[in-house]
C-alpha cells in the first residue's frame, strides 16, 4: 500500500518543487518492495497467485508514471516493455499518461500494522547480527511484550514475521523476569550517607550472595520491604534493581516494548540451519550452472564426514523439494561439480538436468 501513499505525497512534492522530495521517497520505496514485500510474498509468487502479481504490476505502474519527470527514458523503457505488453489499449508512452490520482488508500490499519511489525522484525534481525546468528539458522521462539497496538499487528501478521526472521514461534509475556537476571546494587549516593565507613562492605555483601540469596532480597525489595544482607537491613531506596540478559536470550528494546530472542541451539535447530545452508548453495549452484528457474535437476553429495551425511539423508525428500530435484543419486556425467561447504566441512555437489 505504500506506493499509494508515495503517488499522494509525489504530487504535493512536485507541486512544491520538491523534487529531492520525490526521489528520496522513490529510493524507500524500492527497498520496500523489493526487500520486503517482493520477499515476504515469494511464496505467493511461486504458486502464481495472480492478486499478489497485479498489486506488483500496478505498483511499479504508477510509479514509473510518478517518477516520469524525473527519470525519463527508464520510465519509459519500462512502460514498452511491461505495460504495453499488458495493456494493448494503453497510451503510447508513459508521458502521455495522466498523473495517477490516488487517493482512496485503502486499509489505513493495514498500513500502520505493516509498519509496526516491520519495526519488530528490524529489531530481532538486529538482535540476530549482534549475537552473529545468520537469518538460515531457525531459532525457536521470539517473546514480546508488546503495547497493545503492537500486539495487534504481531498477532496479525505472524506469518510473515515467523517467515521473515525464519523463528518457530511467537509468544506473547507480561514480565521481564523470564530474560533477565535481576541483581540489586547500591544507591551511591544515597547510600554511602546512610552506611558511612561501611559502605563498601554492604557493596560487597551484595556482590557475594548466591542466586537464591539474591532472589529473596530482589522480591522484598520490590515488595518495598527492607533488605536484609547479613547484619543490615537496608531502606529499598538505599538501592537499585539492575537487569541483565541470560544467556540464552537477546533482549532489546522498542519504546515500551520488549524484544526477547531464545537463541539457545538444540541439536534439531543446528539441523536445520545447515540444512538451509546447504540448500541455499545448491541454489546458488544451479544459478551459476545456468539452469532455468523450472529445471529439473539430479543432485550427487560427494560427502566423508557422518554430520552431513546424516543431514543429508535425514531431510532429503525436503532438500529435493526444494531445489526442484528429481532425485538424490550417483551422476555418471555432471553438468555442474562445485565445491560447498557447511559445518566448516567441504564437500563436493554435483548436478545434472532431467533431459
Amino acid at each position: 500500500m505504500r506506493w499509494r501513499v508515495f503517488a499522494e505525497k509525489s504530487d504535493e512534492n512536485y507541486a512544491n518543487h520538491k523534487c529531492y522530495l520525490v526521489v528520496k521517497d522513490f529510493e524507500n520505496l524500492v527497498d520496500d518492495i523489493s526487500n520486503f514485500y517482493i520477499r515476504s510474498n515469494r511464496k505467493r509468487f511461486w504458486n502464481s497467485d495472480m492478486d499478489a502479481y497485479y498489486c506488483l504490476y500496478t505498483a511499479i505502474k504508477t510509479i514509473i508514471q510518478v517518477m516520469s519527470p524525473i527519470l525519463p527514458f527508464l520510465t519509459e523503457e519500462i512502460w514498452q516493455n511491461m505495460v504495453r505488453e499488458v495493456e494493448i489499449n494503453e497510451a503510447s508512452s508513459v508521458h502521455l499518461t495522466s498523473f495517477p490520482k490516488l487517493k482512496n488508500l485503502g486499509n489505513e490499519n493495514l498500513i500502520d500494522e505493516i509498519e509496526k511489525a516491520r519495526q519488530v522484525i528490524y529489531l530481532a534481525q538486529k538482535l540476530r547480527n549482534e549475537h552473529k546468528i545468520k537469518v538460515k539458522q531457525p531459532l525457536r521462539t521470539m517473546f514480546l511484550i508488546a503495547e497493545p497496538d503492537y500486539k495487534v499487528a504481531t498477532s496479525n501478521l505472524k506469518q510473515i514475521i515467523l517467515d521473515e526472521l525464519n523463528i518457530k514461534n511467537i509468544e506473547f509475556v507480561e514480565e521481564q523476569n523470564k530474560f533477565n537476571i535481576s541483581r540489586l546494587v547500591l544507591n551511591f549516593k544515597k547510600a554511602g550517607a546512610v552506611l558511612k565507613g561501611d559502605v563498601n562492605k554492604v557493596k560487597s555483601l551484595l556482590e557475594n550472595l548466591s542466586s537464591e540469596e539474591m532472589d529473596k532480597c530482589v522480591a522484598m525489595f520490590n515488595a518495598g520491604k527492607e533488605v536484609s544482607v547479613e547484619n543490615y537491613n537496608l531502606d529499598p531506596q538505599l538501592l537499585e534493581l539492575k537487569l541483565s540478559p541470560k544467556p540464552e536470550y537477546a533482549i532489546a528494546m522498542l519504546g515500551n516494548n520488549l524484544v526477547a530472542l531464545d537463541i539457545e541451539l538444540d541439536e534439531t535447530l543446528i539441523k536445520e540451519g545447515t540444512l538451509r545452508e546447504i540448500v541455499r548453495q545448491i541454489q546458488v549452484a544451479r544459478k551459476e550452472a545456468n539452469f532455468e528457474i523450472d529445471d529439473r535437476i539430479y543432485l550427487e553429495f560427494v560427502c566423508d564426514d557422518a554430520k552431513i551425511n546424516e543431514i543429508l539423508s535425514e531431510y532429503a525428500e525436503q532438500i529435493k523439494k526444494e531445489v526442484l530435484a528429481i532425485e538424490i543419486c550417483a551422476i555418471d556425467n555432471p553438468e555442474f561439480t562445485k565445491q560447498i561447504e557447511a559445518q566448516d566441512k567441504t564437500f563436493t555437489l554435483k548436478l545434472a538436468r532431467n533431459k
